[in-house]
């Protein structure tokens, strides 16, 4: 009996040596923003280490396809959206914002009341209530960029008398600690990813995407902790659709090209 009561004493201690639920949430937080800014400290270093070789059989495999992620704590994710400005009409796509206000790429108009019309899909959400472990949902974009190291950019010769940028550009100079701007990364997609995380011994462990799937569909569906399966599983990805703008006023449809 002495040892059973001492067992379920060390038990209820393990499970309150991780804090409060408010100082878990704290830390899933601090965790999520560590989490982005290394992967995205990760693909600078990269790049950089891409730039500084000197010849192009230089370069390391990981420096030729990067991936950047937008993130934040506050942000949210607008998908669908048409600009309301009569006068614009835009159909802007996809857009996300961190808090500042959403605008119209088009004609600049602020998309207001977004948040309160439902479209606003929050970039970090707990959907553990109060309790613990802490169950999050986190909305990002994935950016892919491919380096081509062939690619230049046209300097006017007045630009070029003023404002030499040789020193920038000269191959003979890479790998001296310059900046090499004969090669650039090149964006070759974006989606909008979708996952979640249990927050559980300081750490985060990933949910696989039919979980996720389950507690982001309409209507959301409950799913337990345990019946998830935690891992390194990777984001549910749609691909991004950006603002795909508006035909000039009074202009005519170009005509289909006509077969010879």
């Amino acid at each position: 009996m002495r040892l059973s009561i001492a067992a379920l004493a060390a038990a209820v201690l393990a499970g309150c040596s991780e804090g409060s639920f408010s100082e878990q949430e704290k830390g899933v937080k601090a965790e999520l923003e560590r989490h982005f800014a290394e992967l995205n400290a990760e693909a600078g270093a990269r790049a950089q280490a891409a730039k500084a070789t000197k010849y192009d059989g230089e370069l390391a495999a990981t420096s030729l396809v990067l991936n950047r992620y937008d993130w934040n704590i506050g942000g949210a994710v607008y998908q669908n959206l048409v600009c309301p400005n009569a006068s614009c009409g835009a159909k802007i796509g996809t857009l996300f914002s961190a808090g500042t206000d959403v605008r119209c790429p088009a004609c600049n108009t602020v998309l207001a009341d977004l948040k309160e019309s439902g479209k606003a899909k929050p970039m970090f959400e707990i959907r553990s209530a109060n309790t613990t472990p802490i169950v999050v949902i986190v909305r990002y974009v994935r950016h892919a960029f491919a380096l081509d190291p062939n690619s230049t950019v046209a300097v006017s010769s007045k630009t070029e008398a003023t404002n030499s940028i040789k020193l920038y550009t000269d191959t003979n100079e890479r790998g001296r600690g310059a900046y090499y701007a004969g090669g650039l990364y090149r964006e070759t997609a974006s989606a909008l990813c979708t996952t979640g995380f249990v927050f559980k011994g300081g750490t985060l462990r990933e949910i696989d995407p039919a979980s996720v799937k389950k507690m982001t569909q309409d209507p959301p569906e409950t799913v337990s902790v345990s019946s998830m399966k935690l891992g390194r599983w990777g984001g549910i990805e749609e691909p991004l659709v950006g603002w795909l703008g508006k035909p000039p006023v009074g202009s005519a449809a170009k005509e289909a090209p006509k077969s010879p």
